[in-house]
C-alpha cells in the first residue's frame, strides 16, 4: 500500500526506472470501500505516457423463442472507435469484453494532463439464420449478463 494514500483514487498508478504506465487494461473490476472506480492517481518520478483502458465483461446468452440456445449466432458490440464480435457456443453463450472509456495523457510529477474518450454506449446487434435480427443499445459500467431471445 503506498504512503501517504492518494486521496479519492481507486487505483494509484507510478512510473520508475522506465516502466510506462502504457497500454493499460482494467477488465471486470470490483471497488471496495467507497473508492470512485473512475479516480486515477498517476505518480512519477519523470515524464511519462500512460494510456488505460477500462472494460468490462458482457456475457450474453441466445435463446430461441421457445428457451432453446442458439448455438453459431453473431453477436456483436459496436461502441465509439470499438467493434468486438463473437458467435455463441453450443449453449448459446458468447462472451466479450467491451471498452467503457479510455484514459490517456502524460504524467510530469504531479502534474497530469489527462484526456478521456468514452466508447460506451454501445450499439448491441444479434444475428442468427432462421431469426430475425435483435438490437438494442447497452451501456458498460459494470460487468453484464444478460439473456436475448430472437423470434
Amino acid at each position: 500500500y503506498y504512503s501517504p494514500e492518494a486521496p479519492g483514487a481507486a487505483i494509484r498508478i507510478g512510473y520508475c526506472c522506465g516502466y510506462e504506465a502504457d497500454a493499460l487494461s482494467l477488465v471486470g473490476n470490483a471497488y471496495e470501500g467507497g473508492y470512485d472506480p473512475t479516480s486515477f492517481w498517476f505518480t512519477s518520478n519523470q515524464p511519462a505516457p500512460y494510456s488505460i483502458n477500462v472494460m468490462w465483461l458482457v456475457d450474453l446468452t441466445v435463446t430461441d423463442a421457445g428457451g432453446d440456445p442458439v448455438q453459431g449466432a453473431s453477436v456483436m458490440l459496436t461502441g465509439t472507435g470499438e467493434t468486438v464480435q463473437a458467435l455463441t457456443g453450443a449453449d448459446g453463450t458468447a462472451g466479450l469484453t467491451a471498452t467503457q472509456y479510455r484514459l490517456s495523457g502524460t504524467n510530469q510529477r504531479e502534474a497530469t494532463t489527462s484526456e478521456r474518450a468514452d466508447v460506451t454506449p454501445h450499439a448491441l446487434l444479434v444475428t442468427a439464420e432462421g431469426h430475425d435480427p435483435f438490437s438494442d443499445t447497452i451501456s458498460v459500467g459494470e460487468n453484464i449478463e444478460r439473456t436475448i431471445a430472437l423470434p
